[in-house]
């Protein structure tokens, strides 16, 4: 055990036995070099499928790009297991991410990423064949370069300026809630918003419910640019859900 109160342990998602582990009240804190940090149940559900570790392991790290650390029930991992992949220029656009971070040089060709656990995971691929795909598309759009013997690529100025742009519209798992603050709300937020939000994998936010320093309204408006999606709730005609 570390400082941190992490041990080894094996990830209850991709099964990989580097990942580190620490339990808090029924819940695991895991960290796996392939998937990222998530947290758990310790009753954890045995994944059936590949398939199945791909969805969620995908999951999990595209959260953490984000910033947020999902707290996977086993409802919320079976409905993620039952949503399809992203499609392929989805997945072809976050491996140019990673390209675009973890290999940057224009003059150097590389394959290293294709085994890479985090690129696996956050392009939803069951292996190195799986990622190549993504990457020959890529290629065809002259973002890469690719050396096809024996199956290395580079990263184009093209592909750099792209990723670059990229970045600016980074996906969101977050989801705005604007609604009464009445204490008679209390059940509609905690049994039917929050509740719902999470167990659709995304992550609520109530400003009422968070830290802030700036003006009331800028910090409502910075929320909604962060959110994937807006929930209105316009029960007791509050002037503020309609703004």
């Amino acid at each position: 055990m570390d400082r941190s109160g992490y041990v080894q342990s094996t990830c209850g998602i991709c099964s990989r036995n580097d990942a580190q582990r620490s339990v808090v009240v029924g819940f695991s804190n895991i960290k796996c070099q392939k998937c990222g940090d998530y947290c758990r149940p310790e009753d954890w559900l045995e994944l059936p499928t590949d398939e199945a570790r791909v969805r969620l392991s995908g999951y999990v790290r595209n959260q953490n790009i984000v910033g947020i650390k999902p707290r996977i029930t086993i409802d919320l991992a079976r409905t993620i297991i039952a949503r399809a992949r992203p499609t392929l220029m989805e997945r072809a656009r976050q491996a140019l991410t990673v390209i675009a971070r973890k290999a940057p040089s224009m003059e150097r060709y590389d394959n290293a990423l294709l085994n890479d656990p985090e690129m696996r995971a956050i392009t939803y691929s069951l292996d190195a064949d799986d990622v190549y795909i993504l990457v020959r598309l890529l290629n065809a759009d002259g973002l890469v370069e690719i050396d096809p013997n024996p199956k290395q690529f580079r990263i184009t100025p093209k592909g750099l300026v792209a990723a670059e742009e990229m970045s600016k519209t980074a996906p969101s798992a977050q989801a705005f809630v604007a609604m009464a603050f009445d204490p008679s709300m209390d059940d509609v937020w905690t049994y039917g918003f929050d509740e719902g939000i999470k167990k659709a994998g995304y992550e609520p936010v109530r400003i009422d419910k968070k830290e802030h320093v700036n003006g009331i309204s800028d910090e409502i408006m910075a929320e909604i640019r962060r959110s994937k999606f807006v929930i209105a709730d316009y029960t007791g005609n509050v002037n503020g859900v309609y703004l």
